[in-house]
């Protein structure tokens, strides 16, 4: 009697035994989980700040384009910060952004193509205008 108490008394710590040790190993596993799971948002967020982000420069926005971790994402952000540079009218910028997308992501890209034909077309626009105000200033400066 005393052997089969001693047996049961055994049993029910070992069993209470392992099941702290499933629960722990439950919550480690919970803990394990929801890190990572963190972690990949904050990554996402990351990511999706750098691609929220409006640069005033050319240069700007390439070195963040070179942070990113696919040729589209590069290609997305480049674009989007190409475009806000137009409407800013930093033609060059276009230039620039257009310019180093045909060269290092995509030598085919029409948007990138289109960018660079519009700026081109503007700033050539911009500076036949100012040599023809400079020319006028010249011709009426002796008069």
């Amino acid at each position: 009697m005393k052997k089969l108490q001693g047996l049961m008394i055994g049993s029910f710590f070992g069993i209470i035994l392992i099941t702290g040790c499933a629960k722990q190993e439950q919550s480690d596993l919970e803990t394990k989980e929801t890190s990572e799971a963190l972690e990949t948002n904050i990554s996402q967020t990351i990511e999706k700040t750098k691609t929220a982000i409006i640069t005033s420069t050319a240069t700007e926005a390439i070195n963040i384009a070179k942070t990113l971790d696919t040729k589209e994402e590069k290609l997305s952000y480049l674009v989007t910060q190409a475009s806000n540079l137009y409407n800013s009218e930093k033609f060059q910028d276009v230039i620039d952004i257009a310019q180093y997308i045909l060269t290092y992501l995509d030598k085919n890209s029409h948007v990138a193509k289109n960018l660079f034909e519009k700026a081109t077309s503007k700033l050539t626009s911009l500076l036949k205008e100012k040599a023809s105000d400079y020319t006028q200033k010249l011709n009426s400066f002796g008069q």
